[in-house]
């Protein structure tokens, strides 16, 4: 839609040929516009710009905005190089040529919004108070409003200079991503918007901490404590990572460190624990645990081998006085529970009610 101004002769109006339409664009042409960028309205003549100078308008069609400081005319151009919230509004422009002067009519309307620069958001993923070496975390940045037309760049320690991209260190759109995690990522972080080539940057996040610490240890331990099992015990081990098991579960291991073992009848895993209801002497060996955390996953160190020793045959001569088994014994106001067979010591052994455990 074309204007008009009975205060100025246009080409209509001196009988001339028809006017030539003038088109008026924004660039860049994004519909917001924030405080601190450069914005450049351009007039455009069909036919081209030959002889025709331009003058501008901002929310009348009466008087032409002047050339200040930061707001320069350049042939067909209006140029902001530093936006304020006062300078949102509608534009116009039209031609002048000659010296009578000659106008041509005003260009349809551009508006120009213009807001304060956008709050920027990082966050933390996964969001755990603590990472540990080899683990992978990702920061992610939010300019409020959405991302479009959005770049992001990342700041470690301090706001001067961005961090790059380097191997184990990717960014990809929203994202900074750390692969294998070490104690040097330990730091704060912040983000910022970027967008144009100007640039216009939106405002520093908030800072994040990010904590890197060493994997934690992981210890081991056999319940009951007795330095040999016999068939038929139960016998529990029992994993325990370093600063408490909060977000942990567990693997086990069998003399082997690669294939964890399995829970099946008589073999349960029980949040930290693993139990064997029913020892056999397939069951003597090396056992290893660790943590595991998170889906990705991250894994604590492995715990010292334990030895589990596994002997003897059981005997059902349950309650009897142990003068029965040996006659060289004094004692014989203690019953036992059970007796064994150690094929390997070629002795009978036997267990008190009064064994500790």
């Amino acid at each position: 839609m074309s204007h008009s101004n009975s205060s100025v002769p246009n080409c209509s109006s001196l009988f001339l040929q028809s006017c030539p339409d003038h088109t008026l664009t924004l660039e860049p042409p994004f519909p917001e516009i924030f405080t601190g960028e450069t914005v450049t309205l351009r007039c455009g003549v069909e036919g081209g710009s030959a002889g025709w100078k331009y003058l501008w308008y901002k929310d009348s069609e009466d008087t032409p905005v002047p050339q200040t400081a930061d707001r320069s005319i350049t042939g067909d151009s209006y140029t902001i190089t530093a936006a304020a919230v006062s300078d949102q509004g509608q534009y116009y422009c039209r031609g002048q040529r000659g010296d009578q002067p000659l106008y041509s009519q005003l260009s349809d309307k551009v508006i120009l919004t213009v807001s304060e620069l956008r709050q920027t958001t990082l966050t933390l993923e996964p969001p755990l108070p603590e990472i540990f070496t080899g683990e992978t975390v990702t920061l992610r940045c939010g300019v409020e409003g959405g991302s479009a037309g959005w770049k992001y760049l990342w700041y470690k320690d301090s706001e001067d200079t961005p961090v790059l991209q380097t191997a184990g260190h990717s960014i990809t759109d929203d994202s900074y991503t750390i692969t294998a995690a070490a104690v040097s990522d330990q730091g704060q972080y912040c983000c910022r918007g970027q967008r144009g080539d100007q640039p216009l940057y939106s405002q520093l996040s908030d800072k994040v901490i990010l904590t890197v610490s060493e994997l934690r240890q992981t210890t081991l331990t056999l319940e009951p404590p007795f330095p040999e099992i016999f068939t038929g015990e139960t016998v529990t081990l029992r994993c325990g990572v370093e600063g408490g098991p909060a977000g942990w579960k567990y693997l086990w291991y069998k003399d082997s460190e690669d294939t964890p073992v399995l829970q099946t009848a008589g073999r349960s895993i029980t949040g930290d624990s693993y139990t064997i209801t029913a020892a056999a002497v397939s069951d003597q060996g090396q056992y290893w645990c660790r943590g595991q955390k998170g889906g990705q996953p991250l894994y604590s160190q492995r715990s010292d081998p334990v030895i589990l020793n596994i002997t003897g045959e059981f005997l059902t001569f349950p309650t009897i006085p142990i003068h029965f088994i040996h006659k060289k014994l004094t004692v014989t106001s203690e019953l036992i529970d059970f007796i064994w067979f150690n094929h390997r010591l070629n002795v009978f052994l036997f267990k008190t009610v009064s064994r500790p455990g």
